[in-house]
């Protein structure tokens, strides 16, 4: 199968989502996802950086990397996307884009922005946000050097200190960030929790989780 839902499946996004079906944050109506930084993801296929490619992977930085937020978004807002503007570039010699910026408007009215680009060798700051009618989440960041480690396949350093919480929750009425209990698992957990609910839809005849519509 090919769609690949996975980070909905993350700890850090199901206990978000768990925090707006509860109500937490109110009405969505704002999701913000940027993440810059400077480094394709390189691979280990020894013919060559594919994801450079056009021919072979379909697109650039949009179906590698944004592809994620679009769907995350639409979980997020809890409604489905209904209209799309969208810039994207390429440098020279390359036949994908590296650079997107995508702005999404759900059913309703709700709006979700998207910035992705690895051309910024020194990276951005980074933002996974969702603001709701009564409150905000927002996710912890990776460090966009590290991800530039991370993307070409190198270890990145270990962490300066303590890490920040995964997700966090502002309530209006509160006035405060606090953090949100979320498991604490590598970054590929979605993958291996979508594939086994995947594995175990088809078992029972059901559709899988994330399916081609």
């Amino acid at each position: 199968f090919r769609s690949m839902h996975n980070w909905m499946f993350n700890p850090d996004a199901q206990a978000a989502l768990h925090a707006i079906d509860a109500g937490l944050i109110g009405e969505p109506f704002l999701v913000r996802n940027e993440s810059v930084w400077g480094v394709p993801s390189t691979g280990k296929d020894p013919a060559g950086n594919w994801r450079l490619e056009a021919a072979q992977s379909g697109g650039g930085v949009i179906i590698d990397s944004a592809y994620h937020a679009i769907y995350v978004a639409e979980a997020e807002m809890r409604r489905p996307i209904v209209r799309v503007f969208a810039t994207a570039r390429s440098r020279d010699g390359e036949s994908v884009e590296d650079t997107a910026v995508i702005v999404l408007e759900h059913d309703g009215g709700g709006t979700t922005t998207i910035q992705r680009s690895w051309a910024a060798r020194g990276g951005g700051a980074g933002a996974h946000e969702i603001h709701g009618t009564s409150g905000s989440l927002r996710f912890r960041q990776s460090d966009p050097l590290a991800m530039n480690l991370i993307m070409a396949g190198e270890p990145p350093p270990p962490a300066d200190g303590p890490a920040a919480p995964a997700l966090e929750l502002f309530v209006n009425d509160v006035g405060s960030w606090q953090p949100v209990e979320v498991e604490s698992a590598p970054w590929w957990t979605g993958i291996q929790v979508l594939l086994g609910k995947t594995f175990e839809a088809w078992a029972e005849g059901r559709d899988a989780p994330a399916g081609a519509v």
